[in-house]
């Protein structure tokens, strides 16, 4: 499925093409979306008038007070001080800075890429992919509101007491659920992706950054827990397995700390989650390496264009780092084919 191009900078309204539209009372509101059902709305209809405290008193830590101009019904512009959630800044990730949680919703900076995360994400929810936050629009100030999963990010793979073969079926299960999910999507006219990396080819509609810390785990055994996909502004046109061989070398993992019988028996066990037949598989292990090293590629290339986050991350070593997992993959790569294809 080809795309229209690779979006990466910001229009000059500060609100993406596509979700802007003007909703009630002349505010911009996310494509596609009634504010009565998403709770995304304008100022002049969802902020809450603060009634003011008495002497001495401040209102609850967990809520913060300002104020906001709107159009009253003789279009005068009128202050308000108003009373809403406060922002408390999410922590982990290396790419996307300004990310808050906002109540139980999560704000994110928006780009030109946004309207098709929101419509990817809408599909998703219309076809009951469970694994996925919900969209909700754009909030007052631009940004992209998507739903708040309770959880814990699952910075390191399995979680404690996950036993290691049963988590990486359970991935693979995860991963081709969306796959399969996304096979219908079409994407909306003129739509612009944040893909950073060219892929193998275009088939579907991918994530692209599949990994531990882009997966939120609820509470629960290996196979209760609710897990959500995150993170999506890289979901941009690509193949099943080029998708894959990056959710392995983040799940696994496959590099030098791993043990190769442990690689083997994760790598397997992520097929086998996904159901993964034997062309598939024999695919899978020649990408690999190359799928490892198009991540050490992207940072070079960002830091000799002095272009962020890849210019700073190649600075905190990450372009070592990718390079050596290449390395590792390069050195197994016949332990893991073999792995695959025995079972």
């Amino acid at each position: 499925m080809a795309g229209a191009g690779d979006g990466s900078s910001r229009d000059a309204g500060g609100v993406p093409d596509g979700l802007g539209g003007t909703g009630r009372n002349g505010c911009s509101l996310a494509h596609g979306y009634d504010t009565a059902r998403t709770g995304v709305v304008c100022p002049s209809v969802r902020i809450v008038p603060w009634r003011g405290c008495s002497a001495g008193q401040r209102p609850a830590p967990d809520r913060i007070i300002r104020y906001r101009s709107r159009r009253s019904r003789d279009h005068a512009l009128v202050d308000e001080l108003v009373e809403e959630p406060a922002e408390e800044p999410l922590a982990g990730g290396n790419v996307t800075p300004g990310v808050v949680r906002v109540g139980d919703t999560v704000r994110r900076p928006a780009g030109p890429w946004t309207p098709a995360v929101h419509a990817v994400l809408t599909h998703l929810e219309s076809v009951g992919y469970p694994h996925a936050p919900r969209s909700l629009g754009l909030d007052e100030r631009g940004r992209h509101v998507v739903e708040h999963v309770p959880g814990e990010v699952a910075d390191t793979f399995p979680p404690p007491r996950w036993p290691y073969r049963e988590a990486l079926v359970r991935i693979g299960r995860v991963v081709r659920s969306l796959h399969d999910a996304l096979e219908g999507f079409v994407p909306p006219p003129d739509v612009r992706w944040n893909r950073v990396i060219p892929p193998d080819r275009e088939e579907l509609v991918v994530h692209h950054d599949l990994a531990p810390w882009n997966l939120v785990r609820g509470p629960g055994e290996v196979d209760g827990a609710r897990l959500v996909v995150i993170d999506w502004d890289l979901v941009a046109p690509g193949t099943r397995l080029w998708d894959l061989s990056y959710a392995a070398h983040a799940f696994v993992p496959l590099a030098p700390g791993t043990r190769t019988a442990r690689a083997a028996v994760g790598l397997c066990a992520l097929a086998d989650g996904y159901d993964l037949d034997e062309p598939g598989r024999r695919e899978l292990a020649g990408l690999l390496a190359r799928r490892t090293r198009s991540m050490y590629d992207l940072l070079r290339r960002g830091a000799a264009a002095g272009s962020q986050p890849w210019a700073g991350l190649w600075e905190a070593g990450h372009g070592r780092s990718w390079l050596a997992d290449t390395a590792w993959i390069d050195e197994h790569e016949e332990d893991l084919r073999r792995a695959l294809l025995d079972g």
